[in-house]
């Protein structure tokens, strides 16, 4: 309640409900996905492509992230996937959620300037938690998209 004793309104949630949200989101960050991996074929030209679909406090995270591919002269072939985009937490009136998803890089290959692989060694599926929030216009930004330390889930 406000101090004038009349009650607070209550926010609408985003999404109708769970299952909506998440839906929402894995389309949001399918979209997200493709759009990191035209900046990375690039070498990392043009991360501003990013900047619609990442909060700004992340955003820098995209910048660094492209001029480190710029500075190594290294571009990506090939496209990232996702598997497995699982709701962690939502709170639907708040407008953010955050799931766990798992990365598949088996397409994708890194090259230097001169052409040369340098892809690093890897194996499997990279385990990610990704966190969302909703902006006025009920479109999904990364605010967070960041490699799971916990147990393997991929």
């Amino acid at each position: 309640e406000d101090p004038t004793g009349s009650p607070t309104p209550k926010a609408t949630p985003v999404f109708s409900s769970d299952a909506a949200a998440l839906k929402a989101a894995e389309k949001a960050y399918a979209a997200y996905l493709a759009a990191s991996d035209a900046v990375a074929s690039t070498g990392g030209q043009d991360p501003e492509r990013l900047k619609q679909m990442v909060t700004s406090k992340w955003y820098p995270n995209e910048v660094k992230s492209s001029e480190e591919l710029k500075a190594a002269g290294i571009r990506q072939i090939g496209a990232s996937g996702h598997s497995k985009f699982k709701l962690e937490q939502i709170d639907r009136r708040r407008a953010h959620l955050s799931a766990y998803t798992c990365i598949d890089l088996s397409s994708v290959r890194y090259v230097n300037a001169a052409g040369v692989d340098v892809t690093p060694a890897r194996s499997g599926d990279v385990p990610v938690e990704v966190s969302m929030v909703v902006n006025n216009r009920g479109n999904y930004l990364i605010s967070s998209n960041e490699p799971w330390s916990g147990q393997d889930f991929c």
